[in-house]
């Protein structure tokens, strides 16, 4: 645990660029769930429903399901990666065939 909360304060773990999809898809809940909390519910429901609707709105919506999905497959396998490639060098660490 420790070592994976060095690799994130290194910036080693998630790039740049998951962090501002992280950051962008963490301030759309909270300002559509701040906007829900307010009492426009029934507007966002039908914002969401014209989009959804539409032939070229879904296919955004799928588009950015996709994206988002690649970018989190890419960081989990960069984080086990860097853990498996760390792993390995260590444990040849001291250990010499001469």
């Amino acid at each position: 645990m420790r070592e994976a909360l060095a690799a994130l304060r290194r910036g080693g773990v998630m790039g740049t660029g998951i962090w501002v999809v992280v950051s962008l898809t963490v301030l759309t809940v909270v300002v559509i769930g701040l906007l829900i909390w307010r009492g426009y519910g029934p507007g966002i429901i039908g914002v969401f429903a014209a989009i959804w609707n539409s032939d070229i709105g879904r296919h955004i919506l799928l588009a950015l399901v996709v994206i988002l999905s690649f970018e989190a497959i890419k960081s989990y396998t960069e984080y086990n990666a860097e853990q498996k490639s760390s792993e390995w060098l260590t444990s040849y660490n001291g250990y010499s065939n001469y």
